[in-house]
């Protein structure tokens, strides 16, 4: 039967019909809402509910580790502070600063060394008591003169000897390796003092950064194993399937595990961080900085404060956008202290190369000797001696002349070779550095606007998910995306700063200043 011939009647007898099955449609629609509710009541746990079957506390509690942008102000005072105690510590008991300022130590006295072999005449003094046996006398017997033969076959002597040398090479050699190898140490020393900085901002950062990720991991896991327990019971009152609380328990597990691997991370940088400063686990700073950090909300916030992205990022603004590559690689040759000690090393290499011929040069000196005269007693103190310029010219040592001269040659020639090497890579590195932060500083600024999506996505999923609106597949995918956001903020966060500090220190600038190295 098509429309067009479909009787009118019929029509009318629908209507009718419709009319008077109206009202048991709407009884049966406020039974089922009833029920609806009801039965969300008897799922939810014990206590006063609200309409969605779950306590506003258990609500707010959950919303209250979702995250937003941690305030870089308010713990800054405090951070800073705690950073400048214990940078003055570490100054005095880093392993690294301790073995410069001894190595120093050591150059200075072995300059001292040269300089007295290369200036000072050598006196040296002996005594000596000799026996002599099987001496034949025959002729002292023969003969009786005046002068009758004094010292026997016992002979005590004594006497002094010394040599002032007025032209040396090895001497000159070593006088100058010593001052070229005291410069590098000296400048050695300065650099770990000033470095100092930097690198204990990175490894403090990093430290930090892996209490975070600990901090959040473990208030995730309280999160899903409160989950975990809520479906449970849904699924024993047959109002879960056993598939979603099998996801429940994977996801809690899962994070579990992490736990283990922050832990681990937390650890290692503990250590690293030990290592540097030399101090111990249970040092007065270490138990300062770990009740700022005792809570991922505030410790968030501590490392904000720490870090100063912003701020850092205006104050390298220059050497990272206005300055061209050819501009930097001027300002690095003039203001690093990194390519200052290439060319300290570059120096005392070719002063080490001459060793290699100092052997083929004369040597001319002055000695001098003075003793007892022959055939006079030790007690009467009666000397004589002898002063002369000698000349010593070597003449032939198996022609190793050519082969000493080419040696030097050679060392002279890697000395420049590594140089330049080393110079190259060092630059490169801070190329790559400063496109790392232009890099990560565009990175950062998109993280800050995915967490606060992550976190309005999280929010939402709780209150669906309580009212049934959404699957715990999907919440569990919203909160482990949440927890990885705000990771990865805040490790964005501490590489930003700790970047910028050793890209201005290996460029030549100090934002605080140099430090004395005394």
């Amino acid at each position: 039967m098509t429309p067009s011939t479909f009787p009118v009647g019929h029509l009318v007898s629908l209507s009718r019909l419709s009319v008077k099955l109206f009202p048991l449609y709407c009884i049966l629609l406020i039974l089922f809402s009833t029920s609806q509710v009801w039965g969300n009541q008897a799922q939810a746990d014990p206590g006063k509910l609200s309409v969605t079957g779950q306590k506003p506390s258990e609500i707010g509690e959950l919303l209250s580790y979702v995250a937003v942008l941690p305030d870089d102000s308010k713990h800054r005072d405090e951070i800073e502070a705690l950073y400048d105690e214990l940078f003055e510590a570490v100054l005095k008991s880093s392993p690294q600063i301790t073995i410069a300022l001894h190595t120093k130590n050591q150059k200075l006295a072995q300059r001292h060394t040269s300089f007295a072999e290369r200036w000072a005449p050598q006196v040296d003094f002996s005594l000596s008591r000799e026996h002599k046996f099987n001496h034949d006398e025959d002729d002292n017997n023969s003969s009786s003169s005046a002068n009758e033969f004094q010292d026997g076959s016992e002979v005590t002597e004594w006497s002094f000897k010394a040599d002032f040398p007025l032209y040396r090479k090895r001497t000159s050699v070593a006088l100058q390796t010593a001052e070229e190898e005291l410069s590098v140490a000296d400048h050695t020393f300065f650099v770990r003092v000033n470095e100092l900085g930097a690198q204990l901002h990175k490894l403090l950062g990093d430290y930090m950064v892996a209490v975070y990720r600990l901090l959040n991991l473990q208030n995730s896991v309280k999160l899903s194993a409160e989950y975990v327990g809520r479906i449970e019971r849904g699924y024993q009152l047959r109002d879960q399937t056993r598939l979603a609380m099998l996801r429940a328990q994977a996801n809690l597990k899962e994070l579990e595990a992490r736990i283990d691997i922050e832990r681990q991370r937390q650890d290692t940088t503990l250590r690293a961080l030990l290592d540097f400063t030399g101090l111990d686990s249970d040092d007065e700073f270490i138990h300062r900085l770990n009740w700022l950090l005792r809570e991922e909300v505030q410790a968030a916030e501590v490392i904000s404060g720490f870090a100063q992205v912003d701020e850092t990022l205006r104050g390298a603004e220059i050497y990272l956008s206005q300055m061209d590559q050819d501009q930097l690689l001027a300002f690095y040759k003039a203001n690093s202290f990194l390519y200052r000690q290439l060319e300290l090393e570059k120096a005392q290499a070719m002063a080490r190369s001459e060793r290699f011929v100092q052997g083929e040069y004369p040597d001319l000196a002055i000695k001098g000797d003075v003793g007892r005269k022959e055939d006079t007693r030790f007690e009467d103190f009666i000397a004589e001696g002898s002063l002369g310029l000698y000349l010593n010219v070597p003449v032939f040592s198996g022609g190793t002349l050519a082969h000493n001269i080419r040696t030097k040659s050679e060392a002279q020639q890697v000395a420049v070779e590594q140089f330049y090497d080393q110079n190259r890579k060092l630059f490169n590195q801070i190329m790559n550095r400063r496109k790392t932060i232009i890099s990560l500083s565009e990175i950062y600024q998109k993280q800050k606007i995915n967490l606060l999506q992550q976190a309005e996505i999280v929010e939402l999923s709780i209150k669906s998910y309580t009212i049934k609106q959404t699957s715990m597949q999907d919440l569990l995918t919203s909160k482990n995306r949440l927890i990885n956001a705000k990771n990865q903020l805040i490790k964005s966060t501490m590489d930003i700063s700790s970047q910028v500090q050793m890209f201005l220190w290996e460029l030549g600038v100090l934002p605080s200043g140099t430090i004395e190295a005394e």
